[in-house]
């Protein structure tokens, strides 16, 4: 039996957020980057992004939520992307969904103006992964990541996953008097801007993300998003974003003071994220992209980090198929007729 579209509606000019929220409820695991929060902070930071969920059900009974931006590429033309900002994304159900799920709901906004979907699969999902990636109803591209699975506790992931001479460097951080805590308040959102704007200019060649970004975290609930400290005698010396979903923690952006490296804050904030995610009983902990820095991926490493593969999905509209022909026979038709 063919897999079609039966309702559809847009979120939230057609349908409410909360049918998005609802079946957020029923899944076992999500990323906090499909959920309406990262939507709405999108909506907040690129405004040329145009925000395109949908809510659909299927004629196999089955309903999803796809959440999707279209954003300007070039000449007019847009690409549908869930979620933007190379971030996680895809259809949320709480029904098992195939490659077709997929490829009709993402060609239902798709036209001759928005020809292109790009769908980032969420690398967490490992059955998920390893079934897209052999379909040919679209472009598979694969990226990597680093991943922390705490499924065991924290007393046994310090002592068999973070590496030895990492944990004797972040207990001399503790003696050495570095203390941390997280906090969403406007002294947390001034500092990082100062220190992202910073390292950005070591980072050459690396998307980086514009200031008005951390604005929007500002006061935001502390079960979803966290903004944690390292500090020296009153001094913020490291601050890192850490946005959770359900089961998932995932760190997303962050930066240093310099002038205090050699108290390595970092690391023991990085640790000690690690164990508040494991006591509040989060399964996985995603240390985000690394954007081709060998000294970030090692710095994952130490901590006990695996690189996984993760999917985007590129589906194009069926007229893109006859583009090169289209392309061929006019270059043909041209040469002909004017030689």
């Amino acid at each position: 039996m063919s897999l079609a579209v039966v309702e559809t509606a847009r979120i939230p000019d057609e349908c409410p957020v909360s049918v998005w929220r609802d079946i957020l409820r029923d899944v076992n695991r999500y990323s906090f980057f499909q959920t309406p929060r990262w939507a709405e902070i999108l909506s907040k930071v690129l405004p040329h992004a145009r925000p395109c969920h949908r809510w659909f059900s299927f004629s196999d009974g089955s309903e999803a939520v796809f959440p999707a931006f279209a954003v300007p590429v070039r000449f007019g033309i847009r690409k549908l992307d869930s979620m933007y900002w190379g971030s996680y994304g895809g259809l949320i159900s709480s029904s098992p969904l195939t490659p077709r799920h997929y490829l009709a709901a993402a060609r239902y906004d798709l036209d001759w103006k928005t020809p292109i979907c790009d769908v980032t699969l969420n690398p967490a999902d490992l059955e998920t992964t390893r079934e897209f990636s052999n379909t040919r109803l679209f472009q598979v591209i694969e990226r990597t990541t680093h991943i922390l699975h705490l499924d065991e506790p924290f007393e046994t992931i310090w002592k068999e996953r973070i590496k030895s001479r990492n944990r004797t460097t972040i207990r001399r951080a503790k003696r050495d008097g570095v203390q941390t805590r997280w906090s969403n308040d406007a002294r947390s959102i001034d500092t990082i801007k100062t220190l992202y704007q910073k390292a950005c200019k070591r980072w050459q060649g690396v998307e980086t993300l514009p200031l008005s970004f951390f604005d929007a975290l500002v006061d935001l609930p502390g079960d979803e998003v966290r903004i944690w400290r390292a500090e020296y005698e009153g001094e913020i010396i490291a601050i890192d974003v850490m946005f959770y979903g359900k089961g998932e923690a995932l760190y997303h952006s962050g930066a240093r003071n310099d002038s205090y490296s050699e108290l390595n804050g970092s690391k023991l904030l990085m640790a000690d994220m690690i164990q508040d995610a494991s006591e509040r009983n989060i399964s996985v902990f995603n240390f985000g992209a690394s954007g081709g820095l060998q000294g970030v991926e090692r710095f994952k490493e130490i901590f006990g980090g695996e690189k996984t593969t993760y999917l985007t999905l590129r589906i194009k509209h069926p007229l893109l198929r006859f583009l090169p022909f289209f392309i061929e026979f006019f270059s043909f038709y041209f040469f002909v007729y004017y030689f």
